[in-house]
C-alpha cells in the first residue's frame, strides 16, 4: 500500500505551513488522494505525487499564477504550460519594469522633501497623471543617445580607432546614467546630486 501522510507530516517535509495547504485544498487548487474518518472526525491523506504538486503549487504562487491558472496547470493535460510561460515572462518583465519606476519616483519624491524648505505637497498631476510614461520619459533622451552613439555606419565599417573610441563614448553614458541613479537615493545633505549636476552643466557648456 502507497505511503500516506498527514497535513503536519507533510508541512514537515515541504516546509510549506499547514494554513497554507488547507488552503489550497479549500481553494480548490488540489485535492489529497485520501480522507479518512476516525473517531467523528475526518482529515485529508496526501500521497507521494500529492506532494510532489503541492511543491510544484508553492513554486507557481512564488511565480505570480492564479490559483485558477494553477488548477488547470495540474489538471488539464493539453495545457501548453510552455507557451503560458513565456506570457508570465514578458508580464513580470512589465511589474518589475513598473516598479523600478515608482521606486524612482519615490526616490525623487524622497529627495523634494528632504531639500525643498516649503514642504509643497506633490501630487500624481507633478508625473504627467503617468509615472510609467513620465519616468521612462526621463530616460528617452539617454537612450536616443546612446543608440546614435553606437549605430554602425552603413558603409565604411569601424576600424579598430573606431571601435575604442565608441566603447569609450558608451562606457560614458553608462556611467552619467548609473551616477544620475545613485545621486537621486543619496541623502539630501550628502551633496551627491547636486555635484552630479554641476558635472551635467560643465559638460553641456564644454
Amino acid at each position: 500500500m502507497e505511503d500516506m501522510y498527514t497535513v503536519g507530516e507533510v508541512s514537515e517535509i515541504t516546509g510549506i505551513e499547514k494554513r497554507k495547504l488547507k488552503y489550497y485544498i479549500e481553494r480548490g487548487i488540489i485535492v489529497p488522494s485520501c480522507k479518512k474518518s476516525e473517531g467523528g472526525k475526518s482529515y485529508w491523506l496526501y500521497s507521494k505525487d500529492d506532494i510532489m504538486k503541492i511543491r510544484q503549487i508553492a513554486l507557481y504562487k512564488e511565480l505570480g499564477y492564479s490559483n485558477s491558472k494553477i488548477h488547470k496547470m495540474l489538471s488539464d493535460p493539453d495545457f501548453d504550460f510552455v507557451e503560458d510561460l513565456y506570457k508570465r515572462i514578458d508580464s513580470m518583465k512589465t511589474e518589475r519594469r513598473q516598479m523600478e519606476n515608482r521606486i524612482y519616483v519615490a526616490e525623487m519624491i524622497r529627495y523634494f522633501y528632504e531639500t525643498e524648505e516649503d514642504q509643497a505637497r506633490l501630487d500624481i498631476s507633478d508625473f504627467g497623471n503617468d509615472i510609467d510614461g513620465e519616468v521612462e520619459g526621463m530616460f528617452s533622451g539617454f537612450l536616443t543617445e546612446l543608440e546614435n552613439d553606437t549605430s554602425t555606419p552603413e558603409s565604411g565599417g569601424l576600424n579598430i580607432n573606431d571601435n575604442e573610441a565608441l566603447a569609450d563614448r558608451v562606457n560614458s553614458l553608462l556611467e552619467k546614467y548609473d551616477s544620475l541613479r545613485r545621486a537621486m537615493r543619496a541623502p539630501a545633505d550628502s551633496g551627491e546630486l547636486e555635484h552630479y549636476i554641476e558635472e551635467m552643466t560643465a559638460d553641456f557648456n564644454s
